[in-house]
């Protein structure tokens, strides 16, 4: 009987998963990578299941890619933004290894490649859908000719492809009839011809990006006819006045995203002709562009779907703040960063009646003070984030509010702001929620895949509090065990690989290197804390290491929350926090 309790006691259950469910659990699991790694752990037969599994590959270096491709032959999208070399032949090895599997392709930061690598990719993928070739500054309309040939092509980024002329878009948009989205951004020898090609002949574009083209109005009744656009960003776009937009004879009701940043020669004239119409207008950046006048916020009060709208960088009217506040229906998303001339009263108008308020980012509006604070706080209670940097005039005490008010806010952005300890606690508890959770998954991963720690842990809880009460904060002193096992978590698992990011404050030698004022070292804890020169058996989970007292956390070894005056402040409550919970859940697995 002590045999077979024994051997039941060591089993892993995780091992007895047939090949289904262990794909169900991946694509359950597919876009939250750090449960996905802890199942990993738990699960042996993982990887090798995966092999067949896996659609999605990011590869580190061009010259493993045939090796890598044929370990997983069923890849449908594949990532090669670290592999800065692609020649030709490496597309060819691609065609050969995914044929039709293949669905995305992103290029956007490889180069070396031609138009004759393209025309093989193109070929042998058929069914690709999305190819991302951003930064292509040497493709020519060859390339764009190769490209031609996906006929079931759908979304395509060419940003930066400056070689690329009306008769490289002609191409595309002849041979890719299915194309949803395109980003033309930076493609300076695009003019209004291609864009005029593209209306005509691609009837389901939905998305399109024509930011910094060289374009006039001439192309804007064709882009308006398109039935399915859904989103038009014509960020930087100088050519697009008043004067032209005032010729347009409609607009395009399905219209939901504008983007019209740095467009300085139109007013609330213009704008108002181009979205005459658009219902569905959800989204509207005008980031440094017209004055943000009553004018323009009338013309914007009938689109009653209106949720996000950025005025970043412009000239704002406090007349223009209250207009918005009159609005019918509250937004979601407000930002007014770099605005002069946001003040406490058309602000605190404005959030009394948009109280449904998620995002609100006032940085550098140096002119609010407390009483922003306290009308943000009191009538947007759902926030969760706020960007407020640089509000030098808000005092210390505003800050607390977040804390009392606030309860589902998640990102705050106080950066050269005054705030005191007690606001500064809050803020640390913002900081921790999400490392401490991490941690915490890492431990309980480890102890599955770990039994006998799991039973010492267990026994330790057993023999110092028992099962007659809930653990408090003076158990986890008695607990010397468990405290090692979340300290050898830390050592495999650090909560901030790289640590967090500070400059050098003046020039200085360290190991040999000169290192210049206002230098960004990294310092990659993960590869120190298992250097097996530092550590003995480093990728063990061993946490009897620590048993014979600290001397192995002695010198600079072990710094999972950095080291010296710029150590994480919230070092010692995370611990206690995962002390407690991992007591806890210890106690009932």
């Amino acid at each position: 009987m002590k045999t077979n309790k024994k051997t039941t006691s060591n089993c892993n259950p995780f091992d007895f998963l047939t090949e289904e469910i262990i794909f169900t659990i991946l694509d359950y699991l597919n876009d939250d990578p750090f449960s996905k790694k802890s199942f990993s752990l738990t699960c042996k037969a993982l990887y090798s299941i995966e092999s067949h599994h896996r659609k999605t590959l990011k590869p580190l270096r061009a010259e493993l890619l045939s090796r890598t491709l044929h370990r997983y032959p069923h890849i449908e999208h594949l990532d090669l933004t670290l592999c800065p070399r692609i020649e030709d032949i490496m597309l060819n090895v691609v065609s050969l290894a995914c044929k039709d599997a293949l669905c995305s392709i992103n290029l956007s930061r490889s180069r070396f490649f031609t138009n004759i690598g393209l025309s093989s990719l193109v070929s042998s993928c058929f069914n690709l859908v999305e190819i991302d070739l951003s930064n292509g500054v040497e493709l020519n309309d060859l390339a764009a000719a190769a490209i031609a040939e996906a006929k079931n092509l759908e979304k395509l980024w060419l940003s930066r492809c400056k070689l690329i002329t009306d008769m490289g878009i002609g191409c595309v948009a002849v041979g890719c009839r299915k194309l949803r989205l395109i980003c033309l951004k930076w493609c300076l020898k695009v003019s209004d011809l291609g864009l005029q090609l593209l209306a005509l002949k691609c009837k389901e574009i939905r998305s399109l990006d024509l930011s910094y083209l060289q374009i006039t109005e001439k192309c804007l009744p064709s882009i308006l006819q398109l039935q399915h656009l859904e989103d038009l960003v014509l960020e930087g776009c100088l050519g697009i006045d008043d004067n032209a937009l005032s010729t347009l004879q409609q607009s395009c009701k399905s219209l939901k995203t504008l983007n019209m940043s740095n467009c300085h020669n139109h007013s609330h004239v213009g704008l108002s002709s181009l979205i005459n119409g658009a219902e569905n207008l959800r989204e509207l950046t005008l980031a440094y562009g017209p004055a943000i006048t009553e004018d323009l916020a009338k013309c914007l009060h009938t689109f009653s779907g209106l949720r996000s709208v950025k005025f970043d960088g412009c000239l704002v009217k406090c007349s223009g703040v209250r207009a918005i506040g009159r609005w019918p229906r509250s937004l979601k998303e407000l930002s007014f960063s770099k605005c002069s001339g946001v003040e406490d009263d058309s602000l605190s108008f404005l959030v009394r009646a948009h109280k449904e308020l998620t995002k609100l980012d006032i940085t550098c509006c140096r002119k609010i003070t407390y009483d922003s604070v306290d009308s943000i706080t009191s009538s947007c209670r759902s926030l969760t984030s706020v960007r407020m940097e640089s509000c030098s005039l808000v005092p210390k005490e505003a800050f607390v509010l977040f804390g009392q008010r606030c309860e589902l806010i998640e990102e705050l952005d106080v950066t050269d702001s005054k705030i005191d300890d007690e606001g500064f606690s809050f803020m640390m508890f913002i900081a921790g929620t999400e490392t401490t959770a991490n941690t915490l998954e890492w431990a309980m991963a480890l102890l599955l895949n770990h039994p006998k720690v799991m039973l010492k842990v267990k026994a330790e809880i057993d023999e110092h509090v028992g099962h007659g009460r809930l653990l408090n904060d003076s158990d986890t002193v008695k607990l010397p065990y468990l405290g090692r096992v979340i300290t050898e978590t830390l050592r495999l698992y650090p909560p901030a690989p790289l640590l967090l990011p500070h400059l050098s404050s003046e020039a200085c030698t360290a190991g040999g290197f000169d290192i210049p004022q206002g230098t960004m070292p990294v310092v990659n804890a993960w590869t120190m804390h298992r250097d097996p020169k530092l550590w003995e058996e480093p990728d063990e989970f061993k946490p009897e290491r620590f048993l014979g007292g600290f001397g192995e956390l002695e010198g600079f070894k072990y710094i999972p929350f950095g080291t010296g005056r710029r150590v994480c402040p919230g070092a010692g409550m995370g611990l206690q926090i995962v002390s407690l919970a991992l007591a806890a859940l210890g106690s009932i697995v």
